[in-house]
Formats: C-alpha cells, sequence, structure tokens
C-alpha cells in the first residue's frame, strides 16, 4: 500500500514539473532539444534533485504528447 501511495504522489509530482513544457513544433527546435532544456531547468532549479526518479520514456512521451523516439534521443545525447 505504501508504494502504490508512492507512486501516485511521484506521478502527480512529475505532472506538475512538466505542465509548463509547451511542445512546439513550429519553432525550429527540435522536439527532444525542447524536452533536453526543460529537463535541464528543472534540474539547475532543483526541481529535480539526485537520486529522483525519472519517469520512463513511455510515461514521458505519453504525458508530453510526443513520439518515444523523441523521448529516447535524450538517453542517447
Amino acid at each position: 500500500m505504501v508504494s502504490y501511495v508512492r507512486t501516485i504522489l511521484w506521478k502527480a509530482r512529475f505532472a506538475r514539473l512538466f505542465e509548463a513544457l509547451r511542445i512546439n513544433e513550429k519553432s525550429g527546435v527540435p522536439v527532444w532539444v525542447q524536452i533536453r532544456n526543460h529537463l535541464l531547468f528543472l534540474i539547475k532549479s532543483e526541481q529535480i534533485k539526485p537520486g529522483d526518479v525519472l519517469p520512463t520514456v513511455r510515461e514521458l512521451a505519453a504525458r508530453l504528447g510526443v513520439s518515444r523516439s523523441y523521448v529516447s534521443r535524450l538517453k542517447r545525447r
């Protein structure tokens, strides 16, 4: 039960961290770069800290409404 509650709280926190990110496919900046820049902002502003669990590629792609291939590029860069 505790792990279930922890998972629910983590997903709610994760949703808040990414609700400000708006992907603009017409900006000329690749989608994966926009996501990377947002992640870097979250890290630099200490909203994501060492040891925090990051979402899976599938979860992040679903949350942002983008293809998993965009998100998986982040892992290779």
